[in-house]
């Protein structure tokens, strides 16, 4: 069976399917064989023609150029641009061999030339393909990251609401424990001939103010993370990395790189994560811990919109004072 981009090439020189695929066969694969039986079929056809056709060759209107066949016609029209032509009787002598190894010779040029003109196409088209690939790649990453941060957002909404149901609970919890024992001290005082209401009103007040939340000052906790980062052997570099986190954060805050911290790279392991008291003072510099992916990612984010300069600022002047700087 003749090779179908070997029929292809000689198709495209104006040879019927039939007579390339035969031509090959015959030639046993040999292009240049192939074309010189093509050749040779023309001019045999040619001269087998009936007497009584009156057109005998092709002449060019444009140059005068007279041509044995239609074939030979289109060759010179495809290389010189001139493509009006006309049948004529003017009989045109065989081909010697000289003229059909020329001829054989123009159509492997032409052949060439296509096959060329079809691998520069080729690559052009490839080159469109690869770049039609990379922007569904980036949008792919621009709606992965979309999604990413639409569930950052929901699962920092959903540890907000935990939070919040957990305060309201130990809330409930302890009015409830304050009012038990405002009755158990109302119940004392009745029986031994006090004042129930003034007992229950003390009872209730001072468990509520002994119960009462104390909130934690954000600087008290980062000179207390500090202390305990100056106990460690690698204390210094902990601080000197987290200095440099932070002012990235002050500098380009609107840049997530800056702001987004994958908990278990193995740099920042090495000198903060693995240290409670480091990885304390980002929290107290805003930045809360979150899992994204199936595989539950952890990171260590801060929000664009949850930054606040103020504390940044302060716990980068905690950490130069500390290093001494």
């Amino acid at each position: 069976m003749a090779d179908k981009s070997k029929v292809q090439n000689i198709v495209e020189m104006g040879f019927s399917k039939e007579a390339a695929t035969l031509a090959l066969e015959t030639a046993e694969g040999n292009t240049e064989r192939a074309l010189e039986l093509l050749v040779q079929k023309e001019e045999t056809d040619a001269e087998e023609q009936p007497k009584a056709k009156v057109v005998k060759s092709y002449v060019c209107t444009d140059t005068g150029k007279v041509f044995r066949t239609m074939r030979d016609a289109q060759l010179y029209a495809e290389r010189t641009g001139n493509t009006n032509f006309e049948e004529s009787d003017i009989e045109v002598p065989p081909l010697t061999k000289e003229e059909k190894a020329e001829k054989v010779k123009q159509l492997k040029e032409k052949i060439k030339q296509k096959r060329t003109e079809r691998e520069a196409q080729e690559k052009i088209d490839e080159i469109a393909r690869e770049k039609e690939r990379r922007r569904g790649g980036q949008q792919v990453a621009e709606n992965r990251e979309h999604l990413a941060a639409q569930k950052r957002k929901l699962e920092i909404e959903q540890i907000k609401k935990e939070k919040k149901d957990q305060e309201e609970h130990r809330a409930r919890l302890r009015e409830q424990i304050a009012r038990d024992k405002g009755e158990r001290a109302a119940e004392k005082a009745r029986n031994s001939g006090g004042d129930p209401k003034a007992a229950y009103d003390e009872a209730y007040k001072a468990y509520m103010e002994k119960s009462a939340p104390k909130k934690q000052d954000k600087k008290e906790r980062m000179d207390r993370m500090i202390d305990a980062m100056e106990q460690l052997d690698a204390g210094n570099e902990a601080m000197q990395t987290l200095k440099k986190l932070i002012s990235n954060v002050i500098n380009s805050p609107q840049e997530e790189k800056f702001r987004k911290i994958r908990f278990m790279n193995p740099g920042f392991q090495k000198r903060v994560g693995k240290y409670k008291s480091a990885t304390a003072f980002l929290k107290c510099c805003g930045f809360e811990m979150i899992k994204e992916g199936d595989r539950e990612e952890k990171f260590l984010l801060l929000e664009e919109d949850k930054i606040d300069i103020n504390v940044l600022k302060t716990g980068l002047a905690k950490l130069e004072s500390a290093l001494g700087i």
